[in-house]
């Protein structure tokens, strides 16, 4: 699930469809559907739609008219599970690899390019991603092993850097995460149902939203910051349920990237 540069929020299917939804109608309009299963989604500047699709080993994108084709795949990438564009179009997603045996690993994939392993140290269950202020770190959520949220150093040349934990939050299995304009990072973890939050430079996750009941918030699984009359709001996918919920936050988020790609068939 994502916000596009439209301020519809898209998410997928278990079927590989892509969705379209208005945040204030709440009204869906399924795009396509590509057959597979769809986890995360991130868009580009003309509306086509990027999604991690397990079942066809990488990314399918989308056109804005709905025809779909393979974007970045390997028969090696067995579990195509979140990403996130930079600035200059270059794509990250993990590969959560196989459940408790850490083969886990980060893609990149550069404008129109191949997925090339771009960092394989992070093989515990590697989940969401997303570019962190100043596009210096991608940060990860590491479902296992413990859970916590680590990231990688962007270098100047587009390559790995340094690896390092950011936060470590005991007992849960952190699943999506995405920063705010203040650079507050915001996590939900699918166990328990509950929303963290991590102030710039504190290693101490803060509990700020917890379901025990698994109404609103159902296994959640992804975020994303969008608007809702005007107002700011943190959308969150809930998968127990199958649906997305909607909670009023302080403020927006940081703003995402959407680039200019090039031109997609359809």
């Amino acid at each position: 699930m994502t916000v596009g540069p439209d301020g519809h929020v898209y998410a997928g299917g278990e079927a590989g469809q892509i969705y379209r939804i208005d945040p204030d109608s709440r009204r869906p309009v399924e795009l396509g559907s590509s057959g597979g299963f769809t986890l995360g989604v991130a868009l580009d500047s003309t509306g086509s739609v990027y999604a991690c699709d397990p079942t066809r080993h990488g990314v399918v994108v989308f056109s804005p008219a709905g025809k779909h084709r393979d974007y970045a795949s390997r028969p090696d990438i067995v579990g195509a599970n979140h990403l996130a564009f930079d600035s200059l179009g270059n794509l990250y997603f993990s590969d959560s690899g196989h459940w408790k045996e850490h083969d886990g690993r980060i893609y990149r994939v550069p404008p129109g390019g191949e997925a090339e392993v771009w960092c394989a140290e992070l093989r515990t269950l590697p989940n969401g991603v997303c570019v962190g202020p100043g596009e210096t770190h991608l940060y990860v959520a590491m479902s296992l092993g413990p859970g916590r949220i680590s990231r990688v150093e962007i270098r100047d040349d587009g390559s790995a850097g340094a690896v390092e934990d950011v936060a470590v939050l005991e007992g849960t299995l952190p699943d999506g995460l995405a920063f705010d304009e203040d650079g507050t990072l915001y996590v939900v973890t699918y166990r328990p149902d509950a929303i963290y939050l991590i102030a710039r430079g504190s290693p101490e996750p803060v509990l700020a939203a917890h379901d025990p009941e698994g109404a609103v918030l159902a296994s959640p699984t992804n975020i994303a910051f969008g608007l809702v009359d005007g107002e700011p709001r943190l959308f969150v996918a809930n998968i127990g349920r199958w649906h997305i919920a909607s909670l009023p936050v302080p403020r927006p988020g940081l703003p995402l990237h959407y680039p200019h790609i090039g031109a997609v068939d359809g």
